[in-house]
């Protein structure tokens, strides 16, 4: 039975409209991506102005004046507007950026190399199948390898030229498993507005 539910018809009309672009471009196409468009404009912009309140005009108002600071350093962002004072707009971007790389790299340092780097040597779990173990091996061997094929100042020969064509297949792999994740992530996309349009608005049952 066709779903009575107003929210799923307006999910699956779009749904449609959003795909109708495999076909060719189109009017309905060009409205529900305007729409998106739109709607994230809008949601954006009304979550922007409540963190504006939340995070610098309620407490000043309560207060604590120190953030009349960074309420000043956002406000030169709007400078970018005019031609001739544009140049000043630079000093609350260079601000975002250097502050957002350094709170980046506090954060990605521990996560993607001293983590890594533990990884390849934690210990074996109790109860380890021997692909744990081939695991324990492979891993180690593959980063060393594959780290070995950037190496520049040799050339690859011998057991050095060895060692990077394995670190050659293990990018390769690397790539493929990466691929391959992408692809079904991908999908996943796919399946739940069609699960949408058949299960919930046009009420099949499997």
């Amino acid at each position: 039975m066709v779903s009575q539910d107003p929210g799923v018809w307006v999910a699956a009309l779009f749904i449609m409209m959003g795909y109708s672009i495999v076909v060719k471009d189109n009017p309905f196409y060009r409205f529900a991506e305007r729409t998106l468009v739109g709607v994230t404009a809008g949601v954006l912009a009304v979550q922007g102005l409540e963190n504006v309140k939340k995070l610098a005009i309620t407490p000043l108002m309560q207060g604590e004046i120190i953030n009349i600071v960074p309420i000043l350093i956002g406000l030169l962002v709007f400078f970018r507007i005019s031609r001739k004072y544009a140049y000043i707009s630079r000093i609350p971007l260079s601000m975002m950026l250097g502050s957002g790389i350094a709170v980046g790299m506090v954060r990605s340092i521990p996560a993607e190399i001293i983590g890594q780097v533990k990884g390849l040597f934690s210990p074996i779990p109790a109860g380890a199948t021997p692909i744990d173990y081939l695991n324990l091996v492979l891993v180690p061997l593959f980063v060393i390898c594959t780290l070995l094929y950037f190496t520049y100042t040799k050339e690859h020969t011998g057991t050095l030229g060895i060692l990077t064509k394995i670190g050659r297949y293990a990018i390769a792999f690397g790539l493929g498993a990466n691929f391959g994740n992408m692809v079904m992530t991908r999908t996943n996309y796919v399946i739940r507005p069609l699960q949408i349009i058949l299960y919930k608005w046009l009420g099949i049952k499997v």
